[in-house]
């Protein structure tokens, strides 16, 4: 071995600020071996080195690409137990090899973790307990000289079991300075590095300036390894593990029946906050007063042969599973909330945007309408935000619509809030400005008005009050259920209707479905231990089936009880029963199924022409068949009503009904009348249409023929309602003629 430090040495760490002067080992003196391990930054393999006095040296090679400070920092130190350093050797290329000292025994890890290590215990005479404590001691001497009595402040920041190996007297000796930090020449500022079972905290979050404390924590879990003999955090992804220490502050399980100066000195490695953990001087001495004291090293022995660890880390894991579902519970109700959330101010938006529209009827005002009405008003003599915000809230409040805010009154514009006489002048000036404008629209509806007033009355003349007066239908309740773990499901609830019979369908019905008599359909899920709501109510409008729109997944693990509570609304053809609610309690989600089948007997409104269109009219001529070819207007041939008999026939003759007396004209319907169709008759009869002289018409009673004992109404003196008689002339003159 030549000291004197190689040209490829200096060449290959000249981004050192300081140069390390490394021993320099011939590669020819290098015998590589057999591949045994994977360090940070490199592999790790076994070799031969032959020394000048040709004799062999059994030692390990850790391949890097690099120099990194891990050459520079085992230069520096020299323990017992730490692997010693005996130079660098030239790879391939621009690798190295940092040549180290070989444990024979392997990784502490591997060897508590196989049953080699409790058969040597035993074969050594020694206890269980003792052989933890020795390493515990040894591995603690360690660590305190790289944080105390190197030359400078070292921080390991990867310590575990897998760093830590065994030479043939099963002497521990720490390794893998990979990712160690020089405290002395480096600042604090943390950076990633370590395995996610033995980081820290502070290492974690990256939130605080790296310090001692930082191996104070892994060398906690290295204890607790040695003790329970089992793997920190197993079976746990990194991600959960950073979750569960720096967000739960939850540590590795301790056993109750721990001796207490164990269980203290591991949780005095485990504090959040690293100024509060011991150091490792304090951790010396800690594992010398309990070396010292044989009572304890015998509880600590009984403890040992126990199998509590492996029942306290099987509690801590179901706990941890337990807390883990109740966060996905947490975290699926605060979605459907969120969703909830955003559809209802969806939903205000939509609200606050037609309150800029209000409709012309004032009584169809909504309490949005009436707080956007009035805040507008107010606006014109007041500017302040608070005020305004003040009396809308009491307008909401107080559910203040278009037809109560036509009757308010100063005092109760008052008791809103309103406190200025100006602001309620000008609010009771506008309210009768309104009131003025609903009577004109009232007396004189607008051509929209009176579209709708018309097409609401058509709506009710041919409303489903044509259908038979009573029906029976089921409405049928049932769940899905899908399967997407053992434990896991989903499920939804779904809502149709049928009918009992096909009989029962209505023969004027517009639909032949049962759904168009049911108008909208409401879920309701709870959760039957708590009483509460697993999701928001969902209503739909009946289109056929129809079902709550959001799957929702449970666990079958729990005690389950699902209570749904189906509400079914029925269209506005139905007058009796307007609803019904069908509740079903739900333990078991292994399958689909039907949950209720229930017969509803509905009563349908009727309207006024419901007469004339299930019974035909009698007055109603049977269209008669037409050879294929003969000319036909289309419409079929009925009975005028008295009001219009011989209207046509007199106006085709020139003459005009108000010409005629009451009895001319019963007389001319008499003549008019149509003779019933006789078989040999012709099929068009042609009536003479008897020539009737017109006379002057005079005010006359309602009869329709005189009396034969009144005398002749020549005679008779005339009397004209409402004046004078017209023709009471003085005595003497003559009556005016005409011409």
């Amino acid at each position: 071995m030549s000291l004197p430090t190689s040209e490829e040495s200096t060449s290959s760490s000249s981004g050192y600020e300081q140069r390390a002067l490394f021993p320099d080992i011939q590669r020819d003196d290098i015998q590589v071996g057999d591949h045994i391990g994977v360090g940070s930054f490199g592999a790790v393999f076994s070799g031969t080195w032959t020394l000048p006095d040709a004799s062999q040296r059994i030692i390990a090679l850790k391949k890097v690409f690099v120099l990194e400070k891990e050459a520079e920092i085992l230069s520096k130190i020299r323990h017992k137990n730490i692997i010693q350093f005996y130079g660098i050797c030239k790879a391939t290329g621009n690798d190295y090899f940092i040549v180290t000292e070989y444990a024979e025994r392997g990784s502490l890890y591997d060897f508590i973790h196989s049953e080699e290590s409790h058969n040597l215990a035993t074969a050594s005479g020694l206890n269980c307990f003792d052989v933890v404590v020795k390493w515990a001691s040894q591995i603690a001497n360690g660590i305190q000289y790289l944080h105390y009595d190197a030359v400078d402040t070292i921080i390991h920041r990867d310590l575990k079991s897998k760093n830590v190996v065994l030479d043939k007297n099963l002497v521990c000796k720490i390794c893998d300075f990979g990712t160690s930090k020089d405290l002395t020449h480096s600042c604090t500022a943390p950076s990633w590095g370590g395995t996610a079972a033995w980081m820290s905290p502070e290492m974690i979050l990256q939130s605080e300036g790296l310090t001692t404390a930082t191996d104070v924590w892994s060398y906690g879990v290295v204890l607790w390894e040695i003790l329970s003999r089992e793997v920190p955090y197993k079976d746990y992804s990194e991600f959960r593990i950073f979750t569960l220490i720096t967000q739960s502050g939850i540590t590795l399980a301790i056993p109750p029946t721990c001796p207490a100066p164990l269980k203290q000195l591991m949780n005095n490695c485990w504090k959040m906050t690293p100024k509060d953990r011991a150091n490792m001087r304090q951790i010396q001495g800690e594992l010398n007063r309990l070396q010292g004291n044989q009572k304890v090293m015998d509880e600590c022995e009984k403890f040992m042969e126990l199998e509590d660890w492996k029942t306290e880390i099987a509690k801590q894991e179901k706990n941890v599973e337990k807390m883990r579902k109740d966060l996905e519970k947490r975290r699926e109700q605060l979605e459907i909330r969120e969703k909830a959330l955003k559809n209802r101010m969806k939903v205000e938006q939509a609200v606050l945007d037609s309150a800029r529209h209000p409709p012309e009827d004032v009584h169809q005002w909504s309490e949005h309408h009436t707080s956007h009405w009035v805040e507008t008003v107010l606006a014109r003599v007041a500017n302040d935000k608070k005020f305004l915000d003040r009396v809308n809230a009491a307008v909401f409040r107080n559910r203040i619509t278009g037809a109560r805010l036509l009757e308010m009154t100063q005092n109760d514009l008052e008791h809103l809030g309103v406190q200025k006489v100006g602001s309620r002048i000008e609010l009771m000036k506008m309210i009768r400005k309104l009131k003025d404008t609903q009577k004109v629209l009232h007396a004189f509806p607008t051509l929209e008005q009176a579209k709708q007033i018309e097409m609401s009355l058509k709506t009710e003349k041919e409303s489903a009050g044509h259908l038979a007066n009573g029906v029976d239908i089921v409405i049928i309740v049932g769940m899905y259920v899908r399967k997407m773990s053992p434990t896991l499901r989903k499920f939804k609830f779904y809502a149709d209707s049928d009918w009992i019979d096909e009989t029962d369908i209505p023969a004027k019905s517009k639909s032949k479905h049962a759904s168009a008599l049911i108008k909208t359909v409401c879920f309701s899920v709870l959760d039957d231990n708590t009483k509460k709501p697993i999701n928001e109510p969902a209503c739909s409008i009946s289109s056929g089936m129809t079902t709550n729109p959001d799957w929702i997944t449970v666990d079958t693990e729990d005690d389950i009880k699902i209570k749904v509570i189906v509400s079914v609304y029925f269209a506005d053809t139905v007058t009796q029963p307007r609803n019904t609610e069908i509740v079903e309690l739900v333990t078991s989600l292994e399958e689909s199924k039907i949950l209720e089948e229930r017969h509803v007997h509905l009563r349908l409104r009727r309207s006024s022409s419901s007469a004339s269109v299930s019974t035909p009219s009698p007055s109603v001529v049977p269209p008669v068949y037409q050879p294929f070819g003969h000319l036909t207007n289309g419409f079929h041939h009925t009975t005028s009503s008295p009001q219009l008999r011989g209207f046509w026939h007199r106006k085709q003759a020139g003459m005009n009904r108000h010409g005629l007396t009451e009895t001319e004209l019963s007389s001319l319907q008499e003549h008019l009348r149509t003779p019933s169709p006789d078989k040999n008759g012709d099929e068009n009869v042609v009536l003479a249409v008897p020539k009737i002289p017109r006379r002057r018409r005079t005010t006359t009673t309602n009869s329709e023929e005189k009396d034969p004992k009144e005398p002749d109404p020549r005679t008779r003196r005339v009397h004209v309602h409402g004046g004078k008689d017209k023709w009471n002339w003085k005595k003497g003159k003559s009556k005016p003629k005409f011409n």
